[in-house]
């Protein structure tokens, strides 16, 4: 039985429970996403065209903006020094183009859709980059900030070098020419709540992984997690240690 066939199965159950039609459940579901996803844009929309003077001062600083919510900005004055601290370290170091910072509150109701979404149906993560966009979740982690800013410079690095990746890759096997990063199928079903309980990545060694050339075990994922877990870990050791336990 398939994924979207399970949680149908389970909406028709609940609906059983309440005692309430499959239809009107699924439509007050439906009703309540369409009304989060309204609150968000609109307030990326009040807050682009009316900014406080904590966004306008960092828009100007940077030359895109900050965006999220009141509380987790204006509110939350530690969140905007370090990801400031952070950004300008990594801009002066290389700068990338970015399209904006985002801080992903922790309320559900008002997240992104894709959000919402991710945090159903995968067991979610600090932060992502993805098309020049950074979004990193609150409290904001400043290892996991500058490990989206490196994935925005290894991107901009193979479109500047197409064979890169290739060459990297040469460094990544072992002695029989096997790759040694992990299954990415095994990995993207290891995220997924329904499955992650059968499937799961098998633990790699500390001395495994240093033998390997790895960082750390969530490098073995893949080139793109690899090289931004490796220049993040240095640039880390170099700007002063902000990593937070």
């Amino acid at each position: 039985m398939g994924l979207f066939a399970k949680a149908g199965n389970g909406l028709r159950t609940v609906a059983r429970k309440l005692k309430m039609p499959t239809k009107l459940l699924l439509e007050g579901i439906l009703a309540l996403h369409v009304g989060t996803t309204a609150a968000f844009y609109t307030n990326d929309l009040v807050t682009s065209l009316n900014p406080s003077p904590v966004r306008k001062e960092f828009q100007q600083r940077f030359g895109f903006p900050l965006k999220g919510w009141e509380w987790d900005i204006e509110q939350n004055p530690g969140n905007v020094a370090m990801i400031t601290k952070v950004v300008d370290q990594e801009l002066r170091e290389n700068p990338v183009p970015l399209k904006y910072v985002r801080i992903e509150t922790n309320n559900y109701l008002f997240k992104h859709p894709f959000e919402q979404f991710e945090i159903l149906i995968t067991h979610g993560n600090k932060g992502y980059y993805v098309f020049d966009r950074v979004v990193v979740k609150n409290p904001v982690d400043p290892f996991v900030l500058r490990h989206e800013i490196k994935h925005a410079k290894v991107f901009d690095l193979m479109d500047h070098d197409f064979f890169f990746k290739d060459r990297w890759e040469l460094y990544t096997v072992d002695d029989h020419g096997k790759s040694l990063y992990a299954n990415p199928f095994m990995g993207f079903l290891s995220e997924l709540r329904v499955v992650s309980a059968f499937v799961r990545r098998k633990d790699v060694d500390a001395d495994i992984l240093k033998r390997s050339g790895f960082i750390s075990e969530y490098a073995t994922a893949n080139v793109q997690e690899d090289i931004p877990d490796l220049a993040a870990t240095v640039s880390e050791s170099v700007d002063g240690g902000l990593r937070m336990d």
